[in-house]
């Protein structure tokens, strides 16, 4: 007598375990759609940044930032809460960098912030807006 292979899976023996096992591998590329789509995005952000003028601080402006000492690290603890230069992420510490205060109280090390200012007037992280030569001429007018 010939059984076929369901009626052997449906004896009550065979019922209870009728477990199939599928081995599925996955291999991780990248969608050329999505990769064109983060190019496009990518390509226009920096578009974007470069039609946006970047205007520098004063000289002068940069030069009056406050230099804080280690006399002033209660002034340091209380006005960073993480004690981290945003610009560099490098702690702000006295022993190797000069630590300067943007007139709104956020600090930064010195060679960092004055990098910035040199291309942009705008606080790296709270858009203060330091002097500028615009500003300062139009003062003038």
């Amino acid at each position: 007598m010939e059984t076929s292979l369901i009626n052997i899976l449906n004896d009550p023996p065979f019922a209870a375990s009728k477990i199939v096992f599928i081995n599925i591998f996955i291999i991780a590329t990248s969608i050329p759609e999505q990769e064109e789509e983060s190019n496009i995005i990518d390509i226009t952000f920096r578009e974007a940044l470069n039609a946006i003028p970047n205007v520098p601080a004063t000289h002068e402006s940069i030069k009056k930032l406050k230099e804080l000492n280690e006399d002033d690290d209660d002034l340091l603890v209380s006005l960073s809460n993480d004690n981290n230069c945003t610009i560099c992420q490098e702690n702000l510490l006295f022993e190797d960098w000069k630590i300067v205060e943007m007139p709104c109280s956020h600090l930064f090390h010195k060679n960092c912030i004055v990098s910035w200012l040199k291309i942009n007037h705008l606080c790296p992280l709270c858009r203060y807006s330091m002097p500028t030569s615009n500003n300062v001429a139009a003062a003038e007018n």
